[in-house]
This record gives C-alpha cells, structure tokens and sequence, in this order.
C-alpha cells in the first residue's frame, strides 16, 4: 500500500488522466474477480492457526494443496472469460474507441498477475496463521524493489500502461516464489504438496467459513469500487481519476487496521480453544486501545489536511480528490472503529455477524451510490458509500455487543478518551490554520512545512491529554515503557505527580 502511494505521483504524470484512470479501472476489474474465491485466503487463516496447533500435519498438506489447485483452475477460467467479455465491460466504462486498445491488453495482463498472486495467497495465508507477520512483512518489501525499480524503467523508457502491467506480472511472480520457499522453511515436516492431496471434502470445509467473509470482503470492494464504477459509466473515465486520488489516501488510513489487526484472528483462534471467550474480550479491548491511540489522529488530521496532503503528494491542487477524503473519512473512520471486532470474530468463527453486516452493507451501497450520483452527480456517489458504511457499522457493533453480552459503553469504551483528545487537538489545529496558514501557502515548501508544524502541534497537544486523563493501566504503561524507550521518562514522571496527589 505504501509504495503503491508514494508511486501513485509519478504514475500519473507518465500516464496522464485518462491511462490513469484506465489503469485504475483495471484494478476494479481485478478486486472483484478476485472475490471469486469465496473466501478461500481468509479462511486458510483460521484453518492454519487450527491444524498447526493441533498438529494436525495431514490437514495442513491437504489445505494447501486443496488451494493451490482450485486457484490454478480459478485463474484460467477468469482469464478465458475476460477474453471473450472484455468488450461489454469496456462498453460499460465508457471507454473512447482509441482507449479500447491498450485498455483490452491492460486487462489481460492484470488477471494474470491476479492469478499469480492468487496462488501467493495461499503461501502468505499460512504465514498469518502461524503468526509469522514478520516474515510476510518481508516478504512484500522484497517483492516492492522489483515493482518500485520496475515502474521507473517502463515508464521512462515510454513502455506505458502495458509495460507497467507486465512489471506487475513479475512482481507477482517474486511474491509466488519468495512465499512457497518461506512456507516450505517453516512447516518443515508438515509441508507437502501433491494431487494426492486435493480434497473435495478440504474445499468445501473452507468454502463453508470464508463465504460469509467473503462478503464481508465484498462489502469491502463495493465501498471501494463500486462509485469508480459509476463515475467512468456515467461521467467518464478521466473523472475516475480525481476519485482514485483521494480514495487512495483514504484506503492509506484504512490499511492501518489490516496491518494492526492482521495477527488477531489466529490469536483469537488460538485463544478461544485454550483460554476461554473472556480472554478473547480482553484482547479485543487491549487491541482497540491501541489501535485507537493510533488511529484516531491519523484519521484526523488527514480530513482536516486534506486538501494540503495531496498539494504535497501529487503537486497540484486537486480540490475534488480532497473532498472525497473529507466525505469517505467518516464512513472509513466507522469502518476502522469495527476493524478489531471484525477480526474477533473471524478468529472465533462468529462469521453470521459479518455476513449480516455484509449484506446490509452491499445493499445499501448498491442503491445510494446510484441514486445519488444521479441527483447529485460526482459527489453524491461518495456520499451513498459513506452512507451506508456508516450504518452497517453502527449496525455491525450492535451485534457484536449482544454475541459478547456486552453493553453498547463496554465495546466503545476504547475509543471515547481518544475521540475526545483527538476533537480538542483537531480543534485547536483548524483554528491555528484558519487564522495563521491560510493565506501563506503559496508552493510545495511552504505546503510542508506547515503540515509539519501543525503535526507536531497536533501530536502534542493530542499526546499530552491522552497521557493526562488516565487512559493507559499499568499493563499498558509497563508495555509502552518497554516499546518506546522516549516514553520512559514521561511516564515515570506523570505517576510520580500521581503519588504526590
């Protein structure tokens, strides 16, 4: 996600508005083809961390054996369709006939590499269940050198939109390799692959967890693709673009849960059969607080910058991009309260509670995004997406409370003191911009050193309340301690005042 960020920039001015936006729909195209699975790479999952702890060897080489195969078949069949459909969808996009082209080869290129890192998945999904984040973290950043080095070199050499997705290809092809060889290194005795251990009964067990996560997932790729989908329909593929930009800077704070929350379904799993429910619930309270000291200024400031943030990323103004992060952040920010719940009970096999939220979600997004970017036209697509994220969240914590028998105060409890420190510094920082910066920021320079300013006056004012009112317990403090050595001095500071009192 970073690299496609910091990339994003450059891509554009190589490619201009319209190839961008076309490569943007490619990905649309890819997100919702790679649903097919039903679900298959979240439920490896949960099925790792199960037969691992087990050890449960047999199961372990069936699952990914079972998987490699039904994506091998899964990619040739999507690749053979979308050479025989490719004409409706572009028809669908709009496309202008000397677009059809390159836009044909680019969708081609983009399912194979989809089916490469489909086959990745089932390598990377057991790393997750091990709960080896670490090796899978390196993993990616090995596969970002060829991708990142790659990029500049058919972009410059003026190989465009395809040399770009062949350059995807081979990154794929190294995530494929690096991802079976650690696999391999880390099962050890449990590994093997072979026809002999394709099961029928394997992949319906699996398919049975993942379909409702998947459309938990798929609700995931509506509130992300789906208005895209719309804008090029209606409005033009170049239009795309300005939503991509801020949809992108969007999805950046809505990859923060994924990357915090990508250990806790094994965990939960884990704990569940080991520990007892109640155990599970102190790790959801646990993880949500730090998930939340992170989260919420992260969220804050972005939508209040917005509109800086992509002057300083892209290096011009996009006004329409900064108003899609100001609207999707407050359905991404409902979304990113529920993230360690979701992950909860994936990992405890309560899969009903995303299925619900799931369809309420998709169907609410289905009908808004359309009525609305008809009345209201560019901006009135973002708004049927926030729409409905909004309340399938409000719906999903609903749930989530009564499985838990809980109170609607027990599960927000986590993010009330940092929703309030993040409201005080949030204020503090739109009036210091109102009366100070606005009128000053004239390039690119002055841009950034204001953000940084009004970053580092956030972070401290933000910082200084959270660490006044009492939100961390002394387990929390003794682990912060431990990870941030900076903190050791504030800390033993604010509990000798406390004494004193």
């Amino acid at each position: 996600m970073l690299v496609s960020f910091f990339l994003t920039p450059y891509i554009l001015s190589r490619l201009g508005v319209e190839y961008f936006g076309i490569w943007s729909v490619v990905w649309i195209l890819t997100g919702y083809m790679g649903l097919l699975d039903m679900g298959l790479s979240t439920s490896f999952v949960r099925h790792t961390s199960l037969y691992y702890a087990k050890g449960d060897r047999e199961g372990l080489r069936e699952m990914i054996s079972s998987g490699l195969f039904f994506y091998a078949v899964m990619g040739a069949l999507i690749l053979v369709a979308i050479v025989v459909f490719t004409g409706p969808l572009l028809n669908f996009f709009n496309l202008r006939p000397a677009l059809r082209g390159e836009a044909t080869t680019a969708i081609i290129l983009g399912v194979i590499s989809l089916g490469i890192s489909n086959l990745f998945n089932v390598f990377n999904s057991v790393l997750y269940g091990l709960q080896r984040l670490d090796i899978s973290f390196k993993i990616a950043a090995l596969s970002s050198l060829p991708l990142i080095i790659g990029t500049i070199f058919v972009l410059e050499k003026g190989y465009g939109l395809a040399g770009l997705m062949y350059n995807y290809i081979f990154a794929s092809l190294v995530l494929l390799t690096s991802g079976g060889i650690m696999a391999y290194k880390i099962l050890g005795d449990s590994w093997g692959i072979g026809f002999s251990y394709i099961k029928r009964s394997m992949l319906k067990k699996l398919f049975r967890f993942g379909f409702a996560l998947q459309l938990g997932q798929l609700s995931q790729m509506v509130s992300s693709h789906y208005d895209k989908m719309l804008i090029s329909h209606f409005l033009g593929v170049a239009q795309v673009t300005y939503y991509e930009l801020g949809s992108r800077l969007t999805q950046m704070m809505r990859s923060l849960p994924a990357f915090m929350t990508s250990a806790v379904t094994p965990a939960a799993s884990e704990m569940e059969v080991r520990q007892g429910r109640e155990r599970v619930w102190e790790l959801y309270i646990r993880g949500s607080k730090y998930l939340t000291i992170a989260g919420i200024p992260l969220f804050l400031f972005i939508t209040l910058e917005a509109r800086d943030i992509i002057f300083v990323w892209i290096g011009n103004d996009y006004p329409l991009s900064a108003n899609v992060v100001r609207i999707l952040s407050f359905g991404f920010f409902m979304n990113f309260i529920c993230s360690m719940a979701s992950s909860v009970v994936w990992g405890i096999g309560k899969v009903e509670l995303e299925l619900k939220r799931g369809l309420l979600t998709i169907a609410l997004n289905l009908a808004l995004s359309l009525m609305l970017i008809l009345r209201y036209g560019f901006l009135g697509a973002v708004f049927g997406t926030t729409i409905s994220l909004i309340i399938g969240s409000i719906y999903f914590l609903k749930i989530f409370k009564a499985s838990f028998e809980k109170s609607g105060r027990e599960v927000l409890s986590p993010f009330i003191k940092p929703g309030i420190a993040g409201f005080l510094a949030g204020g503090l920082i739109f009036v210091f911009e109102r009366f100070f910066t606005e009128t000053i920021l004239k390039n690119r320079i002055d841009t950034i050193v204001s953000l940084g300013i009004k970053g580092i006056i956030f972070l401290i004012v933000y910082s200084g309340i959270i660490l006044s009112i009492g939100y961390f317990d002394d387990y929390d403090r003794n682990l912060l301690r431990e990870r941030i050595p900076i903190l050791r001095h504030i800390i033993r500071e604010l509990n000798r005042r406390k004494d004193m009192r």
